[in-house]
């Protein structure tokens, strides 16, 4: 299997003279799993949308496989599987259209996709649900939609922007376990999530944000022994109140 490598060098976010990021200097690998926490306003979405290429860098370069592609922002599109905070999907199809339309769109054949979307909605628990109007449909559903058309198409790059809001305890036992798994495929899978819990569980590299700066990066026992706390959700709190 590929393996691939972003690095994002001294990569800054200006909005109207206020910076949403500033100075970043990461680097993510195959086969690891890294979660971004940090309050609201930190950054976290920000990062996720300059690495995939639909909003443009201010100052900085990111790389893959040190390839240059801050002005090439359709080869991320075609490698990187992107589910934003907010997923954007059509009232008026089914679940079952919205997922199928998706894959003929990556190029599946009829029969394929319909294959695939079969095989998803069985495995998230959503067959009863194949028929109806997303306009209809719960928050969970919709999320459990957009997770579907974000990931099918096996990219070897996971951009994932709260994977885990509006799911139930199953469906998010589920999607953890499948993480890991596509982790040992080697892919890259950048999380953010407000769930400090879910980091602990499967995080490789946890990056904590604040302010749209980099304030810490390392494993779970690394961000631990930084900080006098039982947990990470603590670590937070500590470093929210210091910095």
């Amino acid at each position: 299997m590929s393996e691939y490598t972003i690095k994002m060098d001294d990569v800054s976010k200006v909005y109207e003279k206020k910076y949403a990021l500033k100075n970043v200097n990461l680097e993510f690998k195959s086969g690891r799993i890294y979660g971004i926490l940090g309050t609201n306003g930190a950054g976290k979405s920000t990062l996720l949308k300059l690495i995939y290429g639909i909003t443009s860098i201010t100052t900085g370069r990111i790389y893959l496989n040190e390839k240059l592609i801050n002005k090439e922002r359709n080869v991320m599109k075609k490698m990187a599987g992107y589910l934003p905070e907010l997923p954007l999907l059509n009232d008026y199809l089914t679940v079952d259209e919205t997922i199928t339309g998706t894959l003929r769109l990556r190029g599946y054949t009829y029969e394929k996709s319909g294959e695939v979307t079969d095989l998803f909605l069985k495995w998230i628990n959503l067959g009863n649900f194949r028929d109806e109007l997303i306009v209809n449909c719960s928050k969970g559903i919709k999320q459990k939609v957009a997770f579907g058309i974000a990931t099918l198409h096996n990219p070897a790059i996971f951009l994932l922007d709260e994977p885990f809001m509006g799911l139930d305890p199953p469906t998010t036992f589920l999607i953890k376990k499948w993480l890991v798994d596509m982790k040992s495929n080697s892919k890259i899978i950048i999380i953010t999530t407000h769930i400090a819990s879910v980091v602990e569980e499967i995080a490789d590299t946890i990056i904590i944000l604040n302010n749209g700066k980099v304030i810490k990066t390392g494993t779970l026992s690394d961000l631990l022994s930084m900080k006098i706390a039982r947990n990470l959700e603590e670590v937070l709190f500590n470093m929210n109140t210091d910095y």
